[in-house]
C-alpha cells in the first residue's frame, strides 16, 4: 500500500509517497481502509520536527474510511462500518491501523470527508462551547479568527446555542464569512483595536467568555474584554505562546477565570468520546453545523496540500518566538509566508540591524563633539595656552600684550568693528589666529591704541557700548 511518510524533519518537499506493507489489525484494533484523512496544522510541527516522534513517521491524526478487518477482544465495530477518529497518527496512507475504542462510527448517509474534516476541529469546539464554558441564550462570546476552521465551527454552534457572537477577522472578505457563519459583530483587527470595540459592543459590560486560538497577540486585551468573573479560554497559540502570567491581574480584572485545555483530556473515555462525537455529527447531518473543507488533494499530493495550509493559516500581528521563526525557517522560500499582519514581518530584516548600529555610532560621536566643545574653553585658559596666545598677539599688533585670563567664543570675529568690554577697567584684545576672542583681565598691559579704545578709557563713569 501507499503512505506518506517522513524520513527527516523538513518541508513539504520531506513528505515521501512509500510504499509500505499493509497493516494487520492487532488485538483490539481494527483496519481502516481510508478514504478522507483530514489535514491539520499540528501535522506540520510533526513534519519539521517541532513535535519529536520516531521516524520514519506515517503523520496525520485525523481520518475516515472503512473498517476492513478487526482484531481480537473487538467488539464495538465490525468490517464494513463506516468510521472516523482523530488522536491516533497515520492516517496519510491508504490503510491504517486503529484502536478501536477510538473510532466512531458515522451517521447514515454522511460522506467520509466530512467526517474526517469534523473530528479533530469539531470535536475540540464542542468541548468548548459545551464543557469549558457552558453557551447559553443570553450569554455574549469573543471568538478570535472567526474565520478559520475552528472560527466558523465555534460561531456556528454559539448561535444554535442562543449565544451573541462577537468575532475578529483581518479582512473584508473573511468578515464576510463569519457573519455568514453566525457572528453578529465581526471586528477587523487590521484596522480597529478590537479591545475598545468589544466594550462598545458590550456597552461597556464586557463578554461571558473568550475563546482564543491564537495566543500571545491576543491574550492580554482579550482579557481586558472579560465581564468581571468571566472566563478566559485559550485553546491554541497561532502567534506564539502566551508569556508567564502574573496571577494578580485576574483579580484586578474581576476575579476573571483561565483555561488551557486540550481535547484529548475532554474524549479520554469511550464514554465522552461517544457522546460528544454522536451530538456532534447529528448536528452535521441535522445542517444545524456546516462544514467547509477548501481543498481536496490526493495522496501523493500530500506537499501540496500543506503548502495550501500554510497559504491559509490566519496571520498574527505580531513576532513569534524564535523557535517559530526556526521552524518557519525550515518551509522553502515559495512557501514562506510571513506570520505577520499588514503593517508588519515577524522576520527581522538586517538591513535594520545595521541601521539601529548606524544610529547609536552617531549618538555617540555627537556626544563625544559637544563634550569636547563644553571642555574646550577651559582647556585654553592654561598658563601656556595664555602664553602662546599673547605671544601671538603682540606679533599680530607689534607691541607687547599680556593677558592674564582667556575666555573663548566659537562665535567668528567681527571684520570690521572693535569689541568694548563692559568693564570700566581698561582692556585690550587679540585676535587667536583660530578666530576665537582673547579678552585680557586685571594686569592687561597693551601699547596698541584705538581712538575709541582710548576714549572710553578717559571716561570710565560714562556706560560702554559693544558692537555685539
Amino acid at each position: 500500500m501507499k503512505a506518506i511518510r517522513i524520513h527527516s524533519p523538513g518541508g513539504p518537499e520531506a513528505l515521501t509517497l512509500d510504499e509500505v506493507p499493509e497493516p494487520t489489525p492487532g488485538a483490539g484494533q481494527a483496519v481502516v481502509k481510508l478514504a478522507a484523512a483530514g489535514v491539520n496544522y499540528i501535522d506540520v510541527y510533526f513534519r519539521t520536527g517541532a513535535y519529536k516522534a520516531p521516524l520514519p513517521l506515517t503523520i496525520g491524526l485525523e481520518g475516515a474510511g472503512t473498517v476492513s478487518a478487526v482484531g481480537q477482544g473487538v467488539t464495538d465495530v465490525k468490517a464494513g462500518d463506516n468510521v472516523a477518529w482523530t488522536g491516533v497518527p497515520g492516517s496519510y496512507a491508504q490503510m491504517a491501523a486503529i484502536p478501536a475504542d477510538r473510532l466512531v462510527k458515522l451517521p447514515a448517509g454522511m460522506a467520509p470527508k466530512d467526517g474526517a474534516a469534523s473530528m479533530l476541529q469539531g470535536l475540540t469546539a464542542h468541548y468548548l462551547v459545551k464543557s469549558s464554558y457552558p453557551l447559553k441564550k443570553g450569554d455574549t462570546c469573543l471568538v478570535h479568527a472567526a474565520a478559520g476552521g475552528m472560527g466558523l465551527l465555534l460561531c456556528q454552534m454559539g448561535k444554535m446555542l442562543g449565544a451573541t457572537v462577537i468575532g475578529t477577522v483581518s479582512t473584508e472578505e473573511k468578515a464576510a464569512l463569519a457573519k455568514g457563519a453566525g457572528a453578529e459583530h465581526v471586528i477587523l483587527y487590521s484596522q480597529q483595536d478590537f479591545e475598545p470595540e468589544v466594550k462598545r459592543i458590550t456597552g461597556g459590560r464586557g463578554v461571558d467568555v473568550v475563546y482564543d486560538g491564537v495566543g500571545a497577540t491576543t491574550f492580554d486585551k482579550s482579557l481586558n474584554c472579560l465581564r468581571p468573573r468571566g472566563f478566559m479560554i485559550l485553546f491554541g497559540a497561532a502567534s506564539g505562546p502566551v508569556p508567564p502570567l502574573d496571577l494578580q491581574k485576574l483579580n484586578v480584572g474581576g476575579s476573571l477565570f483561565v483555561q488551557r485545555p486540550s481535547l484529548n483530556h475532554h474524549i479520554a473515555t469511550r464514554e465522552e468520546l461517544l457522546q460528544r462525537s454522536q451530538e456532534l455529527l447529528g448536528w452535521i447531518r441535522d445542517g444545524k453545523v456546516k462544514l467547509r473543507i477548501e481543498h481536496q488533494f490526493p495522496l501523493a499530493q500530500a506537499g501540496e496540500a500543506h503548502k495550501a495550509l500554510r497559504a491559509a493559516r490566519p496571520p498574527a500581528r505580531s513576532c513569534s518566538s524564535r523557535k517559530q521563526r526556526r521552524e518557519h525557517r525550515a518551509e522553502p522560500r515559495t512557501v514562506r509566508a510571513p506570520a505577520c499582519g499588514a503593517d508588519r514581518c515577524c522576520f527581522r530584516s538586517p538591513v535594520m540591524g545595521w541601521l539601529r548600529w548606524v544610529l547609536i555610532a552617531v549618538a555617540v560621536l555627537l556626544v563625544l563633539v559637544v563634550g569636547t566643545l563644553a571642555l574646550l574653553p577651559q582647556l585654553l585658559d592654561t598658563p601656556t595656552m595664555q602664553g602662546y596666545i599673547a605671544q601671538t598677539a603682540s606679533h599680530a599688533v607689534g607691541r607687547p600684550v599680556k593677558f592674564t585670563s582667556v575666555s573663548v567664543s566659537l562665535l567668528p570675529l567681527p571684520t570690521s568693528t572693535s569689541r568694548v568690554s563692559r568693564s570700566p577697567t581698561t582692556h585690550a584684545s587679540a585676535r587667536h589666529p583660530s578666530s576665537a576672542w582673547a579678552r585680557c583681565g586685571w594686569g592687561c598691559a597693551s601699547s596698541r591704541s584705538s581712538p575709541s579704545a582710548s576714549k572710553w578709557a578717559a571716561s570710565p563713569s560714562r556706560t560702554p557700548r559693544s558692537s555685539w
